[in-house]
């Protein structure tokens, strides 16, 4: 992408973890940025306001308010569209509720694919675009109380490849960011919905997650500048400005080696390791 003019990029979710740092940094290398918050009133989102984001009120599981901020685009282009906004609620498959798998489906799968509606007329008649959607190493291999969550990622992968093709006509391209785990506190933000039951036949399983979440979390070791969320949002930025982006693209340790022992451990072996792990 040539830097003849400013460049226009919409950041969804951009009040805390990835999108805030993504927000920044495209604002800092002289973009015209967007970026979309729940609530305006957030500090973050006053600090992004502050280095000149134009913050948008959106909520990915209110239709009208998608329709509502992307009118406010007012730039008549846009470059690049990037779907952070998300949410994970961890409860094993049993429990959840049906309203609160709907709602992350809601938010992680349908408030995308309304955003990408919204935002393909203008790339399609632009002549070019870009769409980076931020997914998840949990697309890849799930595991005990992330199947809902994965379930939304795995939906998300599959809409992404197939729109890839269908839109390429345009010169308009789709990429996927897969995260392993990052100080983004994803894991006491990942909370258990409200219909979770508290008598759980996993309770057991469920408090020992917690407190391996709350650990790596809370723990800070020489690896901690592997799990730097700011390597994110500096390869969201590089894809944007790649002449050709690939389609896909891991990042983090845990993602490599995930992705890798999918490929070449037996599922027996890995389940028998995950139980081990989780001592189930």
């Amino acid at each position: 992408m040539t830097a003849s003019k400013q460049k226009t990029v919409l950041v969804t979710g951009c009040s805390s973890g990835f999108g805030y740092l993504i927000a920044l940094t495209f604002i800092s290398n002289g973009w015209n940025v967007y970026g979309t918050v729940r609530d305006v009133a957030r500090e973050n989102a006053q600090k992004l306001l502050k280095k000149g984001v134009k913050i948008l009120k959106m909520d990915l599981s209110k239709p009208e308010t998608i329709v509502a901020a992307i009118s406010q685009i007012n730039t008549g282009t846009l470059d690049v569209l990037v779907n952070n906004a998300g949410v994970g609620f961890l409860e094993p498959v049993e429990d959840f509720s049906e309203q609160d798998i709907h709602y992350q489906f809601e938010v992680n799968f349908f408030g995308v694919h309304r955003i990408i509606k919204e935002i393909l007329p203008m790339m399609r008649k632009q002549g070019h675009g870009r769409i980076i959607n931020i997914s998840s190493l949990a697309a890849i291999s799930t595991t005990a109380l992330y199947g809902i969550y994965s379930a939304t990622k795995s939906a998300l992968e599959a809409m992404s490849e197939a729109l890839n093709l269908e839109v390429s006509r345009w010169n308009i391209s789709v990429s996927l960011v897969e995260p392993g785990s990052f100080a983004t506190n994803f894991g006491m933000n990942a909370k258990l919905p409200d219909s979770a039951i508290k008598d759980s036949s996993y309770a057991k399983l469920i408090a020992y997650n917690a407190k391996v979440r709350s650990n790596l979390d809370q723990k800070r070791s020489s690896l901690d500048v592997f799990r730097n969320p700011q390597r994110v949002a500096n390869l969201v930025y590089k894809i944007a400005c790649a002449n050709k982006p690939k389609f896909r693209y891991k990042i983090g340790i845990d993602a490599f080696f995930t992705s890798l022992a999918v490929k070449l451990v037996p599922y027996q072996l890995r389940l028998a390791i995950l139980k081990w792990v989780y001592r189930w």
